[in-house]
């Protein structure tokens, strides 16, 4: 089964089981797979390394706020399509203020 139709499984699932898209997914998604996302990080390594470095300080900022944003940021990567990514459906002024 190609890789995006896991993906679209994985996160259709998730959706009806209320499980969360890791960082792990979101970068392979973000990296890999959308050409029309720009982003700064070059591999799915360095994704999901500030991916996860940014989930866990939330968590020790004890910011619950944050912490359920970032949350719902990557079950939006998970759920929407590139474009809809590149489009800006998932930008959370309170995560990334530019």
């Amino acid at each position: 089964m190609p890789a995006h139709l896991r993906l679209i499984l994985v996160s259709l699932l998730c959706g009806l089981l209320g499980c969360e898209v890791t960082c792990e997914q979101a970068c392979q998604k973000l990296v890999n797979e959308c050409d029309t996302v720009e982003t700064p990080l070059a591999s799915e390594l360095d994704c999901t390394e500030s991916c996860i470095e940014q989930e866990s300080l939330y968590v020790e900022w004890n910011d619950g706020q944050k912490t359920d944003a970032f949350v719902d940021y990557k079950n939006c990567v998970g759920e929407r399509t590139c474009q809809q990514i590149a489009d800006g459906e998932c930008y959370d002024p309170l995560l990334y203020l530019y």
